[in-house]
């Protein structure tokens, strides 16, 4: 049964081919605000929340109830470069070098791991040297390469994202690095995610945040997402070289050639054209309550409910 935005209630099926799964029922309730969910696992009505809120972190680490897990994912801004002032690489550049990634982690101290390439952590193709440093006077010089010289020339820029806590409290760093770095002021926008996703289709976002969680353990499902035909790349951006790169390396089996396409690829993508903005990869934090036995967690966010069960 599913009750739109509110719940949703899976039964066991006892004629699944490996129908081991101990629980008869699971009722999983969609709550937006992580602060709601939270005050409902404190009243004891759910059994395990994530998402914890990041300003809540510090308390809630040292509840027994609390789990924190790798999870293959990447967090980052796209740049739609058909947008003025961004289609113009060395603006796009410049507020590459400009975003201080380990400032953006220590804010919210969630075990997040600083990212300036497109492949995360513990994967084939992550490499830490690809991608922009934090370079504040050399991102200035690259704005005044572009003719914003005289910063008041700089046209209006809105960065958005989807309403939640925490992608609040990034968009607000980020603006206050541009302005303190770059001399600019950039505005804010959120929207409920229905409504944000289908403002990505219409193109009108200049900078937005998106994020992405593994489908499968391999860099292919990364850098998938940025070929040029890839239903989630909405910047507009394209490329002939990186689209070979990719397609080429899913083919192999080679794990040092693929490595090198990758390479390449993710240089083509950040440090040549910098469509993209990696932030950092995520950490994701849970509470589970003392009567659940066992709530398997894994790299990719997935949940096997057949395997979990009560005390």
């Amino acid at each position: 049964m599913w009750e739109h935005d509110k719940r949703i209630v899976l039964e066991r099926n006892t004629n699944y081919y490996n129908s081991a799964a101990k629980i008869k029922n699971i009722l999983i309730y969609i709550i937006p605000e992580s602060g709601t969910a939270l005050n409902l696992f404190e009243q004891g009505k759910l059994d395990a929340i994530g998402d914890l809120p990041s300003r809540e972190l510090p308390v809630l680490r040292k509840k027994k109830e609390y789990r924190s897990h790798p999870i293959m994912s990447i967090y980052y801004y796209s740049i739609n470069i058909k947008k003025q002032p961004f289609d113009d690489v060395r603006v796009r550049k410049a507020f590459n070098m400009a975003i201080d990634r380990e400032e953006i982690t220590n804010l919210l101290k969630g075990d997040q791991v600083p990212l300036k390439g497109w492949v995360p952590m513990g994967l084939l193709g992550y490499d830490p040297s690809i991608g922009f440093e934090f370079n504040p006077e050399k991102a200035r010089k690259l704005m005044d390469e572009a003719g914003y010289k005289d910063r008041s020339t700089f046209p209006r820029v809105t960065i958005s994202y989807n309403t939640h806590e925490d992608h609040k409290r990034v968009a607000a760093k980020v603006q206050a690095q541009l302005k303190k770095y770059l001399s600019i002021q950039v505005e804010l926008a959120n929207e409920e995610w229905k409504t944000y996703l289908q403002s990505l289709k219409t193109g009108r976002q200049q900078v937005y945040r998106m994020g992405w969680v593994a489908d499968y353990p391999d860099p292919d499902n990364f850098m998938t997402l940025m070929t040029s035909y890839s239903e989630n790349n909405h910047t507009g951006w394209g490329n002939d070289r990186y689209d070979s790169l990719v397609e080429k390396a899913s083919t192999l089996l080679d794990e040092k050639e693929r490595l090198r396409l990758y390479v390449e690829a993710q240089r083509i993508l950040i440090e040549q054209e910098s469509a993209v903005i990696p932030i950092y990869s995520p950490q994701s934090h849970w509470l589970i309550s003392d009567r659940v036995k066992v709530f398997p967690l894994n790299i990719m966010g997935k949940i096997a409910f057949k395997e979990m069960e009560f005390k």
